[in-house]
This record gives C-alpha cells, structure tokens and sequence, in this order.
C-alpha cells in the first residue's frame, strides 16, 4: 500500500515546525527553572551550614556562660582565688621562677612556667589548672623554702582543683 499524499503537506510540514518550536521554547524554560532550583538548594544548603554555625556558637557561647555561673556559685572561687596569687607570685618575680625551675629540674619534671588565666579566654582557667596540678610537687617545695604571705592550697582544695579539671576538660 502506497502512503496517501496530503494535499495540505506543506502546511502539515509548517504546523510541526510551530509544535517543534513551541516544545523547544519550554524545553529550555524547564531548563532555565531547574537552573534556578538547583541554585536555590545551594542557596538553601548555604543558609543551614550558617544556622549550624550559629546554633553551635550560641551553644558553646550558653555552656561558657554556665560555667562561668556554676564555678561563682561553686566552692571552687576560694581554691581559684589562691591558685591566682599562687601563679602571680611566680610570674612577677623572675627570682621566684627561677627558684620554681630549680625544684622541676630536681623532681625530674619539664621545666615550664605557670600559667596565668585570663577573664577574657575562658580556657585559660583549665590550662591554669592543669599547669598547677603537673607541678604541685615543685610548688610546694619552692614555697616551702621562702618567706612568703600566700596562703597555700589546703589537700582538700587541691582535690578540689583536680576536680575542676575533670570537669573542664570536656569543655575544652
């Protein structure tokens, strides 16, 4: 069987041509609005790592805060107080620090300065801490063998202290 020749061909030929450029034109419409949601998901992505960030700041920012308000209420201002005056009378005489690293080299311990803890990083507590834990030997045998005005640590504000640490490490 022979295909039936239109008389209209032509027209048909045109007709298909206007569908075709009808589907292009919407095929690149759809295009372009995949185009524009795929930048809005990045858009979206971007704005949910930024609550993320923001969530965890004021997250840590909440924790600092409470820490801050748990050690005032706490018994440990009074051991914190003389850990103070313990690590200003070592930092402010170098005299006093080079007693200090004698006593670490005769115990066999690295010789290292105190740390001072500092209002403003809320760390430095910890690592004030930990510095007179480590060297708690070569303190008391410094202090022990001058005239000074300091009152010292008690045993139990020293467990104190080493409980402290406990507690701040994870905040670390």
């Amino acid at each position: 069987m022979a295909p039936k020749k239109s008389a209209n061909l032509p027209d048909e030929v045109e007709e298909i041509k206007k569908s075709l450029d009808f589907l292009s034109a919407e095929i690149k419409t759809v295009v372009a609005q995949q185009n524009k949601i795929m930048e809005l998901m990045g858009e979206i992505q971007s704005l949910k790592l930024q609550n993320i960030e923001k969530d965890n700041k004021i997250t840590f920012l909440e924790n600092r805060r409470s820490i801050t308000v748990s050690l005032s209420d706490s018994g440990f201002v009074g051991a914190l107080a003389k850990c103070r005056k313990t690590v200003g009378h070592f930092k402010h005489s170098p005299a006093n620090t080079a007693e200090l690293q004698v006593e670490q080299g005769a115990l066999g311990q690295k010789e290292e300065p105190l740390i001072q803890d500092v209002p403003t990083r809320w760390n430095s507590t910890l690592e004030m801490v930990k510095r007179l834990i480590r060297n708690q030997a070569a303190i008391k045998a410094t202090l022990d063998q001058q005239q000074h005005k300091l009152v010292m640590l008690t045993p139990p504000e020293w467990d104190n202290i080493q409980r402290l640490e406990t507690l701040l490490e994870p905040c670390r």
